[in-house]
C-alpha cells in the first residue's frame, strides 16, 4: 500500500483552470488529475532516458553502414572487386550494445 503525502504547490491561475477542465473531462478530482499528469511526465522522462540507449544503437548501426558503404565505394573506385564483409562492423555494434546494456543495468540498480 502506498502512502499519500501532501504537497503544496503554487500555480498560475490559468494552469489550475486547465487542470480543472481536464479533471472534469476525465472524471477525476483536480488533485487526481494533477497527480496523474505529473506521474505521466516522470514516466515519459524515464522512457526517454532509457530510449537514449536505442538512439545510440541506431547511431552505431547507421555509422557502421556508412563506413561499410564508404569502404565499398573506395574499393570499387580503385578497381578492387572484393565485397565488404559487414561482419567487420558487427563487432563494433555488439561492443556498443554491451556498453549501452551495462549503462541501463546500472540505472536500474
Amino acid at each position: 500500500m502506498t502512502e499519500d503525502t501532501q504537497f503544496n504547490l503554487r500555480l498560475l491561475k490559468s494552469i489550475k483552470d486547465d487542470i480543472a477542465k481536464a479533471a472534469k473531462k476525465n472524471g477525476r478530482s483536480i488533485n487526481s488529475e494533477a497527480a496523474f499528469r505529473l506521474q505521466k511526465t516522470l514516466e515519459q522522462d524515464e522512457f526517454m532516458s532509457s530510449s537514449n540507449g536505442c538512439a545510440e544503437i541506431i547511431d552505431a548501426v547507421l555509422e557502421a553502414e556508412s563506413n561499410s558503404n564508404e569502404l565499398q565505394t573506395r574499393l570499387d573506385n580503385i578497381g578492387v572487386s572484393e565485397s565488404v564483409d559487414s561482419s567487420i562492423f558487427t563487432s563494433r555494434i555488439l561492443k556498443k550494445l554491451e556498453a549501452i546494456e551495462k549503462k541501463l543495468d546500472e540505472k536500474d540498480k
